[in-house]
């Protein structure tokens, strides 16, 4: 029996080992990695932006405008603003965008701006972004939905790109080094300094 019940034990070992080093090398592939880590990074972007994205709710500092602009501030009452520095976005940033976007629904693009002053020239604003590619947002969606899906896909993108682009840094880098010698005391020990920060290109270094 006791012959038995090791024969058994050890099996049962054996087939966790196997497991663990089918999960192993399941985690050492590179396209495996890359998913977990853009993953994550989703991941982030949505805790960090999620109770905004909740319904009801808008990524726009609307208390400026409920609580600092006559008619809707309260008389005879503190204001209650949680930063003031952000008035620009609902003072002219958003203004811009939802006028661009008013035109563009309504088959016209707008090329003049005849709200400022005596008018001015639309399409230089780059507040406005007339081209750029996530402003079709505006052109499809409803206002409060273009201004999350704008901002989330910013974050998004961002951090897709410098992702993918520190993933090309270190694509042609030789794989680490685990000689024993080379760990004293459960401490890894660097053979070469970390690389300076470039501001060149990898095809920049190339020319170079």
């Amino acid at each position: 029996m006791c012959i038995i019940r090791q024969n058994h034990a050890g099996a049962i070992k054996k087939k966790h080992g196997e497991k663990k080093d089918m999960v192993s090398d399941w985690l050492r592939r590179p396209h495996v990695r890359d998913g977990l880590a853009v993953g994550l990074l989703l991941f982030l972007i949505a805790l960090f932006l999620g109770p905004a994205l909740l319904p009801g709710r808008v990524l726009l500092p609307l208390d400026i405008v409920t609580q600092g602009w006559p008619p809707w501030q309260q008389p005879n009452r503190p204001v209650e603003v949680q930063n003031w520095l952000l008035t620009d976005v609902v003072n002219y940033i958003f203004p811009v965008k939802k006028f661009m976007a008013e035109n563009i629904r309504a088959g016209t693009i707008p090329l003049w701006n005849p709200h400022v002053l005596t008018g001015v020239p639309f399409t230089y604003n780059t507040q406005a972004g007339l081209f750029y590619p996530l402003s079709l947002f505006y052109y499809l969606f409803s206002w409060p939905v273009a201004v999350d899906a704008m901002i989330a896909g910013q974050m998004v993108l961002g951090g897709l790109f410098m992702f993918a682009y520190l993933r090309l840094l270190t694509k042609d880098k030789p794989p680490t080094n685990n000689n024993p010698k080379l760990h004293g005391s459960g401490m890894a020990t660097m053979r070469k300094p970390l690389p300076s920060i470039s501001w060149r290109t990898p095809s920049m270094k190339n020319e170079a």
